[in-house]
C-alpha cells in the first residue's frame, strides 16, 4: 500500500483557463470541495500546469480526486514545451461508490520541474456542473510504503448537521454537498520494527491500495486512532482509522 505525506506544495500553479468563482489556486488546498473549473478548450485541451521550481524535489506519484473527466495525461519535462515530454501518461480516472471519481498513478520517480495535468476536449464528462473539465483535489509526491496491510475496510458516512422540516415531516440536513466520505480503516502486519517505526506524524496524506485499480485510493485526514502490538520481534500488528476529506 502507498502513502503520500509530504505534498509538493503547488507553489506556481497556472491552467489555461478558470471559472471566476472557482480559480486554479483552489487546488492549492488540497481541500476535493474547493474546485477547479476550466471554462474551454484550446486547440483540443485544457491544462493545468505545476512549475515547481530549479532544483526540485523527487516525486513519483500522484492523486487526482473530485474530477468530473474520465481520463487526462499526465506529463512531467524539464521545460515548459510539451512537443514529447520526458513523462507522457494516459491516466484512467475511476468513479468510487459514492460518486468521486479519483485515481492515484505512478510517475516513475523524477525531479522534473514542469508537471502538466492535460484534459482532451471530445470525452464525455460526468452529468452535472460544469460543462467543462473540473478538478478537486491535486497531490503530487513522493510515496512511501505502510507495513504489511493485511485488509483494507471502508465504511461510508454521509454528513449531517441538524433537522430540518419538509412538507410537515421532520428530515435530515445534509452539510456541504451532501455527498458521503469513506472512513477507512487499515490493519497490518509486520515485524515490529516497521510497525512501531511508522509515522504517524502528518495531518493529510493520500493513500493508494496499490491492487491494481487506480481508483482505490483515498485523500483522508491523520489518523483518528491508531495502535500498534508487539508479540515478537518478528511478529506484531497494527490499525489505522482515517477519515477521508470531503
Amino acid at each position: 500500500m502507498k502513502i503520500i505525506t509530504a505534498f509538493d506544495p503547488l507553489t506556481t500553479l497556472t491552467a489555461l483557463n478558470s471559472d471566476t468563482e472557482f480559480p486554479v489556486a483552489n487546488l492549492k488546498d488540497f481541500l476535493p470541495w474547493k474546485r477547479w473549473w476550466a471554462t474551454g478548450y484550446a486547440d483540443g485541451i485544457v491544462w493545468v500546469l505545476v512549475d515547481r521550481g530549479a532544483g526540485a524535489s523527487t516525486i513519483d506519484s500522484v492523486y487526482l480526486g473530485n474530477a468530473n473527466f474520465p481520463q487526462c495525461r499526465l506529463q512531467l519535462n524539464d521545460a515548459n514545451v510539451w512537443t514529447s515530454p520526458s513523462v507522457n501518461i494516459l491516466a484512467n480516472l475511476v468513479k468510487d461508490d459514492i460518486g468521486n471519481r479519483k485515481g492515484f498513478f505512478n510517475l516513475g520517480a523524477n525531479s522534473l520541474r514542469y508537471f502538466r495535468l492535460s484534459i482532451a476536449s471530445g470525452q464525455t464528462l460526468d452529468v452535472g456542473a460544469p460543462t467543462f473539465p473540473a478538478l478537486g483535489a491535486l497531490v503530487l509526491g513522493l510515496a512511501g510504503t505502510l507495513p504489511v496491510v493485511a485488509e483494507a475496510s471502508t465504511r461510508t458516512m454521509r454528513p449531517y448537521s441538524r433537522a430540518v422540516t419538509v412538507s410537515g415531516r421532520l428530515r435530515k440536513w445534509r452539510a456541504g454537498d451532501g455527498k458521503g466520505r469513506h472512513v477507512v480503516r487499515l490493519s497490518m502486519g509486520d515485524d515490529w520494527a516497521p510497525i512501531r517505526n511508522f509515522s504517524l506524524d502528518w495531518d493529510m496524506a493520500a493513500i493508494a491500495a496499490d491492487l491494481g485499480d487506480a481508483g482505490d485510493a483515498w485523500l483522508v485526514y491523520g489518523a483518528d486512532e491508531a495502535e500498534k502490538n508487539a508479540k515478537f520481534i518478528e511478529e506484531a500488528d497494527g490499525s489505522l482509522t482515517l477519515e477521508e476529506v470531503g
